[in-house]
């Protein structure tokens, strides 16, 4: 019976050990004191040693079991991407079913916050696109390829050139404006005042005719005279049997007699002498030795008078008859002129020189043009006055923000259509790669900032004691409860120890 009573007392000591222990992990849950003094183990170990129990459970937790490398295992694995895979198809292919608009599904993600979503995102986009507008990369590699465009049109055979209805509108223009200008007033004082600066120029030297008459204009002169020295010789021929001339002779004639004494002016009749002057003339005239001798004196007189000085040829005519005479020689000029002449000759001059050139670039050669330089210059003055300009940046941010509101306002089924199944595939595998590049660069950094064993610290600490009390109790009842009857069963064996070791 003694032994029975010692096992029933031990196990009931061990049993109560235990449970009280176990208890008295939690209770009492604040301090007590008795009379002013405090009594010992209040208040119960853990909520005594929270703050410290807290700290200790987030470093062991943030440090060897949520750490940054077995975190970010975690989040960059094949299961991860095989989620995000499914819900990337899964949102697709709900989207294109559906019949939202793009602006109904940014209005349920952002809320209020829609419109600054839109407009920070049409500002934004428009800065960026100005940015590069404006950066010199972008204006050197748009004048290149305006360059290179142009050159390839350069490249164009001249033949393609003049048969181009391009070319048959400037020719019709350049006619048109031709016509009209031979018309007006100003050719009339352009070639006016070029002819009156000329002989100003001229006459404000020491030149002789010589030197201002080409000499090919004197020999040309000349070689007419000689050519038609008959002519000549008839001419003058003409002019002395001439009425005017006749009578002129006649009346220097009758003069020179009736300066004789009268006995002599008796004998000698003017018409006399007329008539033997014609006789002898007639004959002199049309001997060749004469005629040719007429040539001679003709050329002498053509070089006495080229020689003779400019300043002072000009200033034996009076002004106005200058004036007259250089009015007279424009509208000469002008009206000799003919239009269709003129058009003509631009036309095979153009024509010609075109035609004759392979393309535009051995036309340019012949012209002596850079092209090239010339090209290149004017494209980058329009590229940096066009990338430059305020109206510039007002366009871009109108098309930007236009273009945004006809995205949005679309529904987003139809911006999907034609989407397969493949194109679904590209699209997960692309959010994949974007998901976990995103990660390998900033997975830890954000990771380091979240500071798990901060947050476990901070979430035990905000625990109240019987809620830690509870959440214990409910994860580890089983085993508290085995801790409690081990008790019972150890104190059993003492108490069955007991008797046997008093008895020896």
């Amino acid at each position: 019976m003694k032994y029975l009573i010692g096992i029933i007392i031990g196990a009931i000591i061990g049993y109560l050990t235990n449970w009280l222990a176990i208890k008295m992990l939690f209770r009492p849950y604040n301090e007590v004191k008795f009379l002013g003094v405090k009594i010992p183990f209040t208040p119960g170990l853990i909520p005594k040693e929270k703050k410290r129990i807290a700290k200790s459970v987030g470093s062991a937790v943030g440090e060897h079991l949520l750490d940054t490398n077995t975190i970010m295992e975690s989040l960059c694995n094949e299961s991860v991407n095989n989620s995000i895979k499914n819900y990337t198809f899964d949102k697709i292919e709900k989207l294109m079913t559906s019949n939202k608009k793009v602006k109904d599904v940014l209005e349920n993600t952002f809320g209020n916050e829609y419109e600054n979503f839109i407009n920070n995102i049409k500002e934004k986009s428009t800065n960026l696109v100005v940015k590069n507008v404006l950066s010199e990369e972008f204006k050197c590699n748009f004048s290149n390829m305006v360059y290179r465009n142009c050159k390839e049109s350069c490249n164009l055979k001249t033949s393609a050139i003049a048969n181009s209805d391009l070319y048959s509108n400037i020719k019709d223009s350049l006619k048109t404006y031709g016509k009209d200008y031979l018309k007006s007033d100003d050719i009339k004082l352009k070639i006016k005042g070029f002819i009156t600066n000329k002989i100003e120029s001229v006459a404000s030297s020491d030149k002789k005719l010589f030197e201002v008459v080409p000499d090919n204009v004197t020999k040309a002169i000349k070689t007419y005279v000689c050519q038609n020295k008959y002519e000549i010789s008839e001419y003058l021929n003409s002019v002395l049997k001439s009425e005017k001339a006749e009578i002129k002779i006649k009346e220097i004639t009758n003069e020179t007699i009736a300066g004789l004494s009268p006995m002599i002016a008796m004998f000698i009749k003017g018409d006399l002498i007329y008539n033997k002057i014609v006789s002898k003339a007639d004959e002199l005239l049309t001997k060749e030795e004469n005629v040719d001798e007429i040539v001679v004196l003709v050329n002498e007189a053509i070089d006495n008078f080229m020689n003779r000085n400019v300043k002072e040829i000009l200033e034996n005519i009076a002004l106005d008859t200058r004036e007259e005479c250089i009015e007279s020689l424009v509208n000469l000029i002008v009206l000799q002129v003919s239009p269709n002449e003129i058009e003509n000759l631009m036309e095979s001059t153009l024509e010609g020189e075109l035609l004759k050139s392979k393309d535009l670039f051995e036309l340019f050669n012949k012209f002596n043009i850079d092209y090239e330089s010339l090209l290149m210059s004017v494209i980058n003055k329009v590229v940096n006055k066009v990338s430059e300009s305020e109206k510039t940046t007002q366009v871009i941010s109108e098309v930007i923000n236009d273009t945004i509101e006809k995205i949005i306002d679309k529904e987003v089924a139809s911006l999907l259509v034609n989407t397969t199944d493949n194109r679904i595939e590209k699209i997960s595998n692309l959010v994949i790669e974007f998901y976990n590049k995103f990660m390998k660069n900033n997975g830890k950094e954000i990771i380091d900032k979240f500071k798990v064993d901060k947050i476990i610290e901070d979430k035990i600490n905000s625990f109240d004691v019987q809620f830690a009390e509870k959440l214990i109790l409910e994860i580890a009842s089983k085993e508290l409860r085995a801790i409690t009857w081990l008790g019972a069963l150890l104190g059993g064996l003492m108490g069955i120890l007991s008797p046997i070791l008093g008895s020896l």
